[in-house]
């Protein structure tokens, strides 16, 4: 019911939306063309950006830009035609002031945009889309030849970030609208967190030692490494563990030449053993002074021993040598004749100990070759002395994870004075000789 001085709320609501028709057709009345001219440099700008958009995703999708653009002279302008539009002839392009050549793009780009826009100006089924388009080394800008507001496409009016790459601005100096939008580009494109000029992702395994920060294959999150080494496999017993760090003692793996002896916090403590006492399996007279004669039988504790005869009259042997024979053949430098002179009953004298290396530096495989052995030569009391007796082929089989910690030799020896040839009051005799090796493993 109506209010006597002013309105009911129906009647406001009617005379608010009369108003706003009436300022709507105002509006539109006033300098129409203006208005309609603006609206169609705002389609002409999103036209040229869906174009340039589409570029850049088939270059993306594609790993490379259609050789159709590739091959475009560069910084020479081309007007778009239609898909299987004529491109022979020209068309003027009033914002260029020039006539262009013309070129069909449409099916290096027709997997993301099926049909090309056409500038709101041209009739539809226009052989011409009123744009054109130009490559700058990498990057391609699409513009329209015709605006409402033509004046305002050059000069200072343009501002970075208008959506159009204009021939003053560069991927340098404007990088939202002259960039193409590609991860790996070294240049940080609007939507991307981080780009390091590469689509990898820096991680520990990729056999590259990385220290600092990377950005990952799609540009969206920062990386931090501190790599110390990067060998691209997970073996944690060589010189770089599986997080990119190199090993060492305390690392808890016992690998990369580390031993219970040089590092018991990854290895744990060492156990000393020891080899069975080994006999040899070949004795030979080495040559000398005076000979020995059966050195075979000083191979096994069977009694029956191998003898040097003195050519004089002699009672009492001493120890001339005992040393080592290496690996390569050659006697060792250490000698470790024992003092006084034998028994006439035989007598077991040992010879190194546990940790004696007998001035040498072992390694398994010089124990477990078969050169490895023992000289022996004895000296009668005029001082003439024996040839040497070498006895080697032990047999060992020192692990070669070992190390070796001392070397015991035991020789039964003694002085003899029956039986042998006339004139020789006595000979120096020796039934066995072993040896023992004593190592950590």
């Amino acid at each position: 019911m109506p209010k006597k001085g002013g309105f009911t709320l129906v009647e406001l609501i009617i005379v608010i939306c009369l108003a706003a028709i009436l300022v709507t057709i105002f509006f539109i009345a006033y300098k129409p063309n203006k208005r309609v001219g603006e609206s169609n440099d705002q389609r002409r700008n999103l036209d040229t950006q869906s174009i340039e958009q589409a570029i850049k995703v088939v270059a993306i999708d594609s790993g490379t830009v259609p050789d159709i653009l590739k091959n475009l002279t560069e910084n020479v302008a081309y007007a778009i035609v239609q898909a299987g539009g004529s491109t022979s002839g020209t068309y003027t392009c009033t914002a260029l002031g020039s006539a262009l050549s013309k070129i069909d793009i449409s099916s290096a780009i027709s997997s993301v945009m099926t049909t090309l826009p056409i500038d709101p100006d041209l009739v539809s089924g226009s052989n011409d889309t009123g744009y054109y388009i130009k490559r700058t080394g990498s990057l391609y800008n699409v513009e329209p030849c015709s605006t409402y507001g033509l004046a305002a496409t050059t000069g200072s009016s343009l501002v970075c970030g208008d959506g159009y790459c204009h021939s003053s601005e560069s991927c340098g100096s404007c990088p939202q609208d002259c960039c193409p939008l590609i991860c790996g580009n070294g240049i940080l494109n609007p939507g991307e967190t981080c780009d390091d000029s590469n689509t990898d992702t820096e991680d520990c395994g990729d056999s590259t030692v990385q220290s600092g920060s990377y950005c990952n294959s799609t540009c969206s999150t920062v990386l931090s490494l501190n790599e110390t080494c990067d060998d691209g496999n997970e073996d944690n017993t060589d010189a770089c563990l599986d997080t990119c760090v190199s090993a060492s003692c305390g690392d808890t793996y016992c690998g990369n030449g580390e031993t219970c002896s040089t590092c018991t916090a990854d290895c744990g403590a060492c156990t000393q053993q020891y080899s069975s006492d080994k006999y040899p399996g070949t004795a030979t007279d080495a040559g000398g002074f005076y000979t020995w004669t059966n050195p075979n039988n000083v191979k096994v504790d069977d009694g029956t021993q191998a003898s040097a005869v003195s050519v004089v009259p002699v009672t009492s042997y001493y120890d001339d040598t005992v040393a080592i024979i290496k690996a390569d053949g050659s006697m060792g430098a250490t000698n470790k004749a024992a003092s006084g002179g034998w028994s006439s009953s035989w007598v077991v004298t040992t010879y190194g100990d546990s940790s004696d290396k007998w001035g040498e530096i072992w390694t398994p495989a010089d124990i477990n070759n078969s050169n490895f052995g023992l000289a022996f030569v004895v000296l009668n009391g005029i001082d003439e002395s024996s040839n040497i007796l070498k006895v080697t082929n032990f047999g060992f089989s020192i692990p070669e994870s070992a190390t070796i910690d001392g070397i015991i030799a035991y020789i039964e020896k003694k002085v003899g004075t029956s039986g042998r040839e006339p004139n020789i009051s006595s000979y120096a005799a020796v039934d066995v000789i072993h040896i023992k090796v004593y190592y950590t493993d």
